[in-house]
């Protein structure tokens, strides 16, 4: 098992290095040391290390900001704390920034030879595609239903994704839709709630020529121009008891009919929904069909709110920082301790998506390479109060806009009412700037 492992040992005593170099070798291990804490980054890279092996005190740089640094880089490596002079204190901070253990100099070798295969066995079974898609999670509630969506991806079977909004249920489906044998086809989204229902129909439908006022030519709809690929129902509770009928209808059938057709249309394609609703519910009170909630839930993920996995919001934390000081033309490398304890003491209502908002106005306001607790507590303070504020459409910033977008949670109606402009200068604008979520 230990064959190919390639391990990074970071210590500032060269005989630790060697001394321990030479015994992992002979275990098989293929390992690399390094003293330099600066160009870890690219080491790791060069070496396509697995696992590190990191000291907490050196004179040049704290290992525990080195642990962050590292996170922030590569959210999901290994990263096992070693030290001569170990305290509680220490050890509490490393596992809390996401170290995997902390051991004692001198290294009880075969524990941590131990440790590492199993650390490898499992990134290797189960991560790999994991991390190839950018999902960051240590819980193991989130790693099963990973699982289980790289076992059930590859068939056609519909699927329900349920959980609180900003769990990440998007996320899962493009899983399903990129890890399937349709993956070089469409991906269609639709937000049901997002949709007049009197237009939803025409959406996914499509229309013929003269089917209603307005309808000067044939439109496709969602369904069609998704044909061979997976259309992904965002919100499907909000969906009318009549649309629902005709899903169902292509569910059972694999066709439908446009708006004011009368031809019906084969169709060929994967459905999965998205709900933050209980659809159970729902159907006790006539709201949502039985029969399509059991022919849609062949296979159903139930997501966890990201209270019920505090071990990966650090984690998350740490790879939401790195993309937006790349994005804002930032180096911060950091999260203080404040700010990590604040972190984990709230309970983040809007889930991930409350946490990357967060973050991407920390960042915005940090001029340091570390996010501490007086950007963060101040945050709420500083953001755009667009209701006494007289907004000139001329003058607005990139910046401005996308804070209007962040508080209506990237809902471009409330943002343009936010804002006090119409849509068509908010599309215009985030156009211009290039925004995107």
């Amino acid at each position: 098992m230990t064959e190919n492992i390639r391990i990074l040992i970071v210590d500032d005593e060269e005989e630790v290095c060697i001394s321990l170099s030479k015994l992992l070798e002979t275990k098989g291990f293929s390992v690399v040391y390094s003293f330099d804490t600066v160009h870890l980054a690219s080491i790791i890279e060069r070496n396509q290390i697995e696992v590190v092996l990191l000291d907490v005190n050196m004179p040049e740089k704290d290992g525990i900001n080195v642990l962050q640094e590292i996170h922030l880089h590569f959210p999901l490596m290994p990263v096992i704390m070693i030290s001569g002079f170990a305290s509680v204190n220490n050890v509490l901070k490393t596992m809390r920034l996401g170290a995997i253990n902390f051991y004692e100099k001198p290294i009880d070798i075969p524990s941590l030879v131990n440790e590492i295969n199993t650390l490898i066995a499992a990134k290797r079974k189960k991560h790999n595609f994991v991390a190839e898609k950018n999902v960051i999670t240590r819980n193991k509630e989130v790693i099963h239903l990973l699982d289980l969506v790289n076992k059930y991806a590859v068939t056609d079977a519909p699927v329900v994704i349920m959980g609180e909004t900003g769990t990440g249920k998007e996320v899962f489906a493009d899983l399903f839709h990129r890890l399937s044998r349709r993956s070089a086809k469409p991906f269609i989204k639709i937000n049901c709630a997002a949709i007049p229902d009197t237009l939803l129909e025409s959406e996914l439908f499509g229309y013929e020529k003269g089917a209603f006022t307005g309808a000067m030519d044939q439109k496709k709809g969602k369904l069609e121009l998704a044909n061979q690929g997976t259309v992904f129902l965002d919100e499907i509770g909000d969906m009318s008891l009549n649309t629902q009928a005709k899903i169902l209808r292509v569910l059972e059938e694999k066709q439908f009919m446009r708006v004011g057709g009368l031809k019906n249309i084969q169709i060929d394609c994967r459905i999965i929904a998205a709900t933050n609703k209980n659809l159970k519910n729902l159907i006790e009170r006539k709201d949502f069909r039985e029969d399509l909630f059991y022919r849609l839930s062949v296979i159903t993920l139930e997501l966890p709110p990201l209270r019920e996995r505090r071990e990966d919001i650090i984690p998350l934390a740490q790879y939401f920082t790195k993309v937006f000081s790349d994005m804002y033309g930032k180096n911060i490398e950091n999260l203080s301790d404040a700010v990590v304890a604040g972190m984990l003491r709230h309970d983040w209502p809007g889930n991930i998506r409350e946490l990357r908002n967060f973050v991407e106005r920390a960042v915005i306001f940090t001029d340091s390479d570390t996010l501490e607790i007086d950007n963060c507590a101040t945050l709420y303070s500083k953001r755009v109060d667009f209701e006494n504020k007289q907004v000139n459409p001329r003058r607005l910033s990139r910046e401005v806009i996308r804070e209007a977008l962040l508080q209506s949670d990237w809902n471009k109606i409330k943002a343009a009412q936010l804002l006090g402009i119409s849509r068509t200068t908010l599309y215009n604008k985030i156009e211009e700037y290039s925004i995107e979520p």
